[in-house]
């Protein structure tokens, strides 16, 4: 039986997969700026209940996840969006660099859009661990 909080939030396969299915296409750096706002959330109800938080992920090893999910084929390249299409702060993105004190948008940056494949819409235990899914973890435990 799942916990109070595991009911609520999501490992970062399972909230890639619904974001997609809910928004159609995102860029990785805006899958990893809403996943980090739900951890974020959440880890404000676990400080109020005194419990230890959660990790947030850096943008390097979202991006590392989600290099697995392609790899699996459950996840598929769409198109390109430039710079004032994004969504989220700016300083999330890729295509911006820091200039002294402020953010500035590198000239004619795109971002890659990426989107659910058919075998990812119906997938199920490689959204949850695409590690063991691609070999690198044994089924079970040697004794």
């Amino acid at each position: 039986m799942p916990l109070p909080w595991q009911e609520r939030f999501k490992r970062p396969g399972q909230f890639i997969k619904t974001y997609l299915e809910n928004h159609g296409s995102a860029s990785v750096a805006e899958l990893h700026y809403f996943y980090k706002g739900e951890i974020e959330e959440e880890n404000i109800r676990r400080k109020q209940l005194g419990e230890k938080a959660f990790h947030v992920p850096v943008y390097h090893s979202f991006y590392g996840y989600f290099r697995n999910l392609i790899t699996l084929e459950l996840v598929e390249r769409v198109g390109e969006r430039t710079a004032k299409d994004f969504r989220g702060p700016i300083e999330e993105f890729a295509f911006v660099e820091r200039t002294d004190s402020r953010w500035k948008v590198i000239q004619g940056a795109r971002e890659r859009l990426w989107q659910l494949t058919e075998k990812g819409k119906f997938e199920i235990t490689a959204w949850n661990d695409p590690l063991r899914a691609l070999g690198f973890y044994p089924r079970t435990k040697k004794k």
